[in-house]
């Protein structure tokens, strides 16, 4: 099989299970880039998967973002001052993962992939409103800090992390702490992918076959997802999530 029709493939199977259950797209293209590439012929080293997986989250979060930033779920000034940190902890990322060993990254993308298999398992509970409380920056700079390393070292979106911070500890309502996720989660991969540019590690030729396959990918998912019981799907698919970390995990020992 050509590699190129693989990546479509990739590309769509991760859009389409991110549009179906709500969840951030890195979390699947990475394990089945680095698991099933091998047998559709394409292989690529950890630091190739997680630039084409930013990619594939950059303009994932583009679209939503400005799908709910039309609709009024997107807070600017929430946006600004956390996006703040998460650039700042992309770029580190972005900078170190060059010399991160593959056991690290895979560390990192482990615990990103745990905490989004847990909020999918056990869900938040929803907070109205479009208010977004005043909050200490000196509380919530660290935190968007470091899901934006960990966004641009490990190649995810980082919104397994910064969703349930928001929501329980900023006091975000959910629909605004979704809404401006996605753009965070942009911001991050887009600094990442910046500070890899230098690497050698981003492979725009593989990278377009996977954009392509997402766009539909996304639209069959959300199509799919207003007429099946999600919340079971999630759980499903959490358990899943959490069963391909504790995969990964086996690797590292």
């Amino acid at each position: 099989m050509n590699p190129s029709f693989f990546l479509f493939g990739s590309g769509f199977a991760a859009s389409f299970f991110s549009g179906l259950l709500g969840v951030g797209g890195g979390v699947i293209l990475v394990p089945l880039l680095t698991y099933a590439g091998p047998f559709f012929g394409y292989t690529g080293d950890i630091h190739r998967l997680t630039s084409l997986s930013l990619v594939f989250i950059l303009f994932a979060g583009l679209s939503g973002g400005f799908a709910h930033l039309r609709s009024g779920a997107v807070n600017v000034r929430l946006l600004v001052r956390l996006g703040l940190g998460a650039a700042l902890g992309a770029i580190g990322g972005g900078i170190l993962q060059a010399g991160l060993p593959r056991r690290t990254i895979l560390a990192l993308f482990a615990l990103a992939a745990l905490a989004a298999g847990f909020s999918m398992l056990f869900p938040l509970r929803r907070r109205e409103g479009q208010t977004v409380p005043p909050f200490s920056p000196f509380l919530a700079l660290p935190v968007s800090a470091a899901s934006g390393f960990v966004a641009a070292a490990a190649g995810v979106g980082g919104a397994g992390l910064l969703l349930p911070f928001m929501i329980l500890f900023l006091r975000v309502p959910t629909r605004i702490a979704v809404g401006t996720s996605l753009g965070l989660v942009a911001l991050a991969s887009l600094c990442g992918l910046l500070a890899r540019a230098g690497t050698g590690t981003v492979d725009p030729f593989s990278a377009v076959p996977i954009v392509l396959g997402a766009i539909p990918g996304a639209q069959l998912g959300s199509f799919i997802s207003r007429r099946l019981p999600t919340p079971v799907l999630r759980r499903l698919f959490a358990l899943l999530v959490i069963a391909v970390t504790a995969r990964i995990g086996l690797t590292l020992f």
